[in-house]
């Protein structure tokens, strides 16, 4: 642990003291809300847990929101709370509020320490918890008396183990290669789980190799660089945009590194006939829509996984399809650009948007704004299909929902 972020209180004086005499730099915040969204955003760059400190009652109440949000979104997570002495919890005492009950529904684990000689197992614990598959948020309630006891000589913090790594069975993974090579519309579903992962590379590389097209939620965008010709880019709250017919048209969704929580299946796969093949750390939910080959690791894509299970289900589906075509338009090229976000309302276009603008200029073309014109992605689509845009034409599309983004499209008739 590098940094605690918190504001000090009466209630961990103690603990400040500690901190002062570690290697531990404490960063004090203006408020808690904004410590606990520190230490969220700390683990999730990271992968290590981030700490926020809070005093007892409204102080710790301050740090519910950031909390919360940390272990809904899987980023790792320590809260440390000052609390009443032990002796005054049986009355009302000032400030007094059972903070293991409040953090128990928004946190893995949550433990009041009543004796000095357990800190340090539940320190250990609540960063394993915090730091396992799935990360999330975990909680230590410190009173004050206990906090100024002396600790027995000899006490020393307890070491992380690591533990060695699970890989799924090559039986499982034929079972895996077997669906993708009978499957006419695969597509594959990446999620956050594949940035905790460090698996990003290894995703482009499967989908690219197999010709897979691949979208991601909005927790794991970036995943697979935007301009590969496989990224459907991130699918999201509209329900009739692009990436959403992309998924109405799959006969098998592989899902990678999903959380329900990042997007509902009811959304996807409504009616439950779509099949999935499910690659993670840990065993699928139990969804309501079609069979599941659990994959518990994300080591299947990555270079420590065993090399013939690799080679296998690379062999198996490698020739299997074509590139998933847009229906009903013929030999359309779309090439898909980006901008730097520089400040709010300001981007810098990289040189291929400039191309983009002077090709409308050439062609009498049509810049096209979202923002005003109402129109969607799917909706330029359709403007293409019925004949909106003469053959020689070029259509520059600003989308800036989100990432700012540049689409510049030439139809070609065949």
């Amino acid at each position: 642990m590098e940094y605690i972020f918190g504001i000090p209180g009466e209630e961990n004086l103690a603990v400040m003291n500690a901190i002062d005499q570690s290697p531990i730099r404490f960063i004090t915040t203006r408020h808690e809300q904004g410590a606990a969204f520190m230490a969220d955003v700390y683990g999730r760059l990271t992968g290590k847990a981030g700490v926020c400190l809070a005093t007892l009652g409204p102080g710790a109440t301050n740090l519910v929101t950031g909390v919360a949000d940390a272990d809904g979104d899987g980023a790792p997570l320590v809260a440390i709370t000052g609390q009443v002495g032990t002796e005054r919890m049986h009355i009302t005492g000032h400030q007094f509020l059972d903070l293991t009950k409040m953090f128990e529904p928004i946190t893995k684990r949550t433990k009041m320490v009543v004796r000095p000689d357990t800190v340090g197992e539940i320190v250990r614990l609540a960063f394993k918890y915090a730091e396992s598959e799935k990360p999330g948020a975990t909680h230590i309630d410190l009173p004050v008396n206990v906090a100024k006891m002396p600790v027995p000589e000899g006490e020393k913090p307890l070491h992380k183990k690591t533990a060695p790594k699970e890989y799924a069975e090559l039986d499982t993974v034929q079972d895996a290669a077997g669906m993708i090579f009978q499957a006419k519309n695969p597509v594959i579903l990446a999620g956050s789980g594949v940035v905790r992962g460090h698996a990003s590379k290894e995703l482009t590389e499967f989908a690219t190799k197999l010709k897979i097209p691949v979208i991601n939620t909005m927790m794991a965008k970036g995943v697979i660089p935007f301009d590969n010709p496989y990224s459907m880019w991130t699918i999201g709250i509209p329900q009739k945009d692009y990436q959403n017919k992309i998924m109405e048209e799959a006969d098998l969704v592989i899902a990678v590194g999903y959380d329900i929580v990042e997007y509902a299946p009811a959304k996807w796969n409504p009616e439950g006939k779509i099949d999935i093949v499910h690659v993670d750390m840990r065993p699928a939910h139990a969804l309501s829509g079609g069979p599941d080959i659990p994959l518990y690791a994300f080591d299947t894509f990555g270079t420590d996984y065993p090399v013939q299970a690799r080679e296998r289900i690379m062999a198996h589906a490698e020739e299997c399809w074509a590139s998933l075509a847009l229906p009903g338009i013929c030999g359309e090229r779309l090439l898909r650009l980006s901008c730097d976000f520089v400040g709010p309302g300001y981007s810098r276009p990289y040189p291929g948007m400039i191309e983009a603008v002077r090709l409308v200029a050439q062609s009498e073309g049509i810049v096209l704004d979202p923002n005003y014109t109402g129109k969607s992605m799917a909706g330029l689509l359709d403007a293409i299909r019925k004949g909106a845009f003469t053959a020689d034409q070029h259509v520059v599309y600003l989308h800036t929902g989100g990432l700012p983004a540049l689409f510049a499209m030439r139809r070609h008739f065949a």
